[in-house]
């Protein structure tokens, strides 16, 4: 009956420190059980932390903005070759909030693009020219780039947060063949779904610059994937790919 009721009080202490700072959950019942169950010393404690996640986060936009501004649009890059917040925010995170580490990665990203977005121009004038061999070429070289714009699949095992992958300038046969091999190194993970269920997003776009101005490579991914598929509820062009735990 003690027991019950130090468990009811003590849910009941981190409920009320829960309304007054807005922290996640998890640290305000470490912080309170460290602090002895003292609700106004762990309240103390839990201000501090909270003003200095305050400052870190305001320091973290700062420098995602920044990014932005740096690598977004540039002067050779129209908009249908930028990068998207969701994917910068990604890169940064990946690489510790690291401000130079991110800004690398993205100097190299801006040069692919670059290349993807030249081999698109001569795609389409082989294509005119009805040459079907070099059109060819110029896909698979496409792929193979927007490929390695994307977390190497063998590294999937590193990262500890839910994974994302960019599908922008994939054709779409190189798309679909991409997922496929997302749904097999998930499978083949050592750590991956071992725990737990795992969603993984595919920023497909909203097919804006398409010619039917829908996202192709969403369709077709919902129409293969069927019921382990949902679309994110506010970005249309943000689909989840749901994998079951082992």
């Amino acid at each position: 009956m003690c027991r019950k009721h130090s468990s009811e009080f003590d849910l009941t202490n981190i409920a009320r420190l829960k309304k007054e700072i807005k922290i996640n959950t998890s640290i305000i019942k470490t912080v309170y059980f460290e602090c002895g169950k003292n609700v106004e010393q762990a309240k103390e404690e839990l201000l501090k932390k909270s003003s200095a996640i305050n400052i870190k986060k305001n320091k973290d936009e700062a420098i995602l903005r920044k990014l932005r501004d740096e690598f977004g649009v540039t002067n050779y890059c129209e908009p249908a070759y930028e990068i998207s917040c969701f994917w910068l925010s990604y890169w940064f995170e990946i690489n510790g909030k690291n401000e130079e580490m991110t800004r690398r990665v993205l100097v190299e990203d801006e040069a692919r693009r670059r290349e993807i977005k030249d081999l698109y121009a001569s795609r389409q004038n082989y294509a005119n020219n009805g040459d079907q061999k070099l059109e060819k070429q110029c896909s698979a070289k496409i792929n193979a780039i927007v490929r390695r714009r994307n977390l190497a699949l063998d590294k999937i095992d590193s990262v500890k947060s839910q994974l994302k992958f960019d599908l922008h300038w994939f054709t779409l046969e190189g798309a679909m063949k991409f997922v496929e091999d997302i749904c097999d190194a998930m499978l083949a993970s050592k750590t991956r779904l071992k725990y737990s269920d795992e969603e993984v997003a595919l920023i497909t776009g909203h097919g804006r610059h398409s010619a039917s101005s829908e996202s192709v490579i969403q369709k077709k991914i919902i129409e293969e994937y069927k019921e382990f598929v949902r679309k994110d509820e506010n970005n249309a062009g943000i689909v989840y790919l749901f994998f079951e735990k082992k």
